[in-house]
């Protein structure tokens, strides 16, 4: 739940997929431009920049490889949105980006950049660009490209279900006694302690790294200390999986919720980031660990502005 009281105008704000969904759904692309515009010149009147994470880019591209998605409109006027919204009045056209979570972690982690990371950022943007000049026929002049983000999206939450899989490795999730004991124990310290080294195992895991047990805890302490919204939202996230008995499946895609999470009070430009969304799992974890003023609802949000 959001706070109660008045919500205070924030410096700094990042929208994830599902708001940006919700700002353009059932518009059309123009519509969706004219309303992204309307947002950015209100955010502009109160001195608030928008910034978005890489892999917001990444999860509206990868619904548009299939015209028969049913998310392709709403992610397309999304695309277009995110483009207006934070864009940067540059000769050349570019959006504001922040760091993407798995980048800051490898490097902060383990001590590497991620493969390939900023090639990878610099032809998401430019296929955001691509699609804005020409929304109407993004399929199949762009399908190749396209296909390819699906297929490593796909491919990331498949990695990510898999660890999250291996982390009840021994444990009999059919005894009910043991899926009771889990859901108390997964609700406290010990869930976010799984969950953090489960995020320390998936960075590694992606840039070729690993360490001895004692490391990856320790790695993990630091995880939860510096994300604590992110680290509760994945213990819930393992806590749901076990209740349900490991269907990793209809879980894989909680990777999407959890990297979005640790933009929650994350620093950009000295200034804390208030996440933007309409799902209430960010609020409960954000207010879990006393971030509550970091998340506002989209609706909420337009209020403010006075676009509601």
């Amino acid at each position: 739940m959001e706070p109660s009281s008045p919500a205070p105008v924030p410096k700094i704000v990042v929208f994830d997929t599902n708001a940006y969904r919700g700002l353009v759904h059932r518009r059309t692309p123009e519509a969706a431009k004219l309303r992204a515009q309307r947002l950015k010149a209100a955010e502009n009147a109160r001195g608030i920049r928008a910034f978005t994470n890489p892999f917001v880019i990444v999860e509206l591209l990868s619904h548009l490889a299939d015209l028969s998605d049913p998310w392709f409109a709403d992610c397309l006027g999304g695309t277009l949105a995110l483009r207006d919204h934070c864009r940067l009045e540059t000769p050349v056209n570019t959006v504001a980006t922040m760091a993407d979570p798995e980048s800051l972690l490898a490097h902060a982690l383990f001590g590497v950049r991620w493969p390939d990371g900023e090639h990878n950022l610099q032809m998401l943007i430019g296929l955001v660009e691509t699609i804005y000049q020409s929304p109407h026929d993004v399929l199949p002049r762009l399908a190749e490209p396209l296909v390819s983000i699906a297929e490593a999206n796909a491919a990331q939450e498949k990695t990510f279900a898999v660890l999250m899989q291996a982390s009840f490795h021994g444990i009999d999730l059919t005894d009910p006694e043991v899926r009771r004991e889990l859901n108390a124990d997964l609700r406290g310290e010990e869930g976010r302690k799984l969950a953090a080294a489960v995020t320390v195992l998936r960075i590694g895991q992606y840039v070729g790294q690993s360490g001895v047990e004692s490391e990856t805890w320790q790695r993990a302490a630091w995880v939860a200390r510096q994300f604590p919204a992110a680290t509760w939202l994945h213990a819930e996230k393992l806590r749901q999986m076990a209740i349900d008995g490991l269907d990793i499946w209809k879980h894989r895609n909680s990777v999407w919720d959890i990297d979005a999470a640790f933009a929650i009070s994350q620093q950009v430009e000295g200034e804390k980031v208030t996440l933007v969304t309409t799902e209430t799992d960010f609020h409960r974890a954000a207010a879990a660990v006393g971030q509550a003023e970091y998340v506002l609802s989209l609706d909420t949000y337009l209020r403010l502005l006075d676009l509601a």
